[in-house]
């Protein structure tokens, strides 16, 4: 068989393998919000970071969370200073000289468990900012001075540890609603997608043509008698997608490949 035969065929499979690929998202740069209540059970609670693991978000090995103190929170507040998760400063993200910021508001107060392992996935849904319902009572949250048009993830954290009320909280971003239900154990032993996170992917946008964007949402409780709450958050932002073929895609292409293989062979022994 020819050498370009055979180079052919090599051609066919890595591009067949190219078109079954699988897309992975690869982040520029991730935000972890550990929001923090009060609570004279954990000493130094409030004001620093109770967790120090990883998110629900895994493809990132950061353990560096922004504390968002709430100790002092009624209605409103901005967190700024805020650092990647790998602890730089401003994370390398600036918009027209601003670095990024969370805010909250519309909030009923604050509160806070008694998990005090940092490790543990309790310590991050431990802390939580307070809403409400109706939908005037809704919390707001929103994050700030992002770079514009740039895809996101967004991770939201919900459960309310030992306060009693384990309502569902909503969470609603545009015409996008997710529902956390809340339904595990009060001490947030694992990550439970639909449980106690929710994730919203988007868009930043852009605010005029200022180069910079945000991120705005509210969260409310499931009726009208229950709270709501968050407990914390991530920022993935700027996706970008990297192929990585799968292994039964890769092993039907390489059959293929080799039918084509004996067929040449046998063409040329005909021949």
């Amino acid at each position: 068989m020819k050498k370009s035969a055979l180079f052919g065929v090599a051609a066919f499979i890595l591009a067949a393998g190219g078109a079954g690929a699988v897309v992975q998202a690869q982040p520029i740069d991730v935000f972890n919000f550990d929001l923090n209540g009060t609570s004279s059970s954990i000493p130094n609670a409030v004001g620093t970071t109770t967790y120090d693991g990883i998110g629900a978000y895994t493809a990132d090995s950061g353990t560096y969370w922004n504390p968002v103190d709430l100790s002092h929170a009624t209605a409103a507040m901005t967190a700024v200073g805020i650092q990647n998760s790998q602890g730089s400063p401003s994370g390398g993200f600036t918009a027209n000289g601003q670095s990024i910021a969370m805010t909250l508001g519309n909030l009923n107060g604050s509160g806070s468990g008694t998990q005090t392992t940092s490790s543990n996935v309790g310590a991050l849904l431990n802390d939580w900012a307070v809403a409400g319902n109706p939908m005037s009572s809704a919390g707001e949250f929103g994050f700030l001075n992002l770079p514009a048009n740039t895809p996101y993830m967004l991770y939201l954290y919900s459960i309310n540890g030992s306060a009693g009320n384990n309502a569902s909280t909503t969470f609603q971003i545009g015409a996008t609603s997710m529902t956390a239900t809340n339904s595990s154990p009060s001490d947030g032993s694992s990550f439970i997608l639909g449980d106690n996170y929710v994730v919203f992917t988007g868009n930043t946008g852009e605010i005029g043509n200022t180069g910079q964007a945000a991120i705005q949402g509210v969260f409310i409780g499931s009726n009208s008698n229950s709270m709501a709450y968050l407990d914390g958050a991530q920022l993935v932002l700027g996706t970008s997608s990297v192929p990585t073929p799968e292994p039964a895609t890769l092993g039907l292409f390489a059959v293929g490949g080799l039918a084509l293989l004996v067929g040449a062979r046998r063409r040329k022994n005909k021949a």
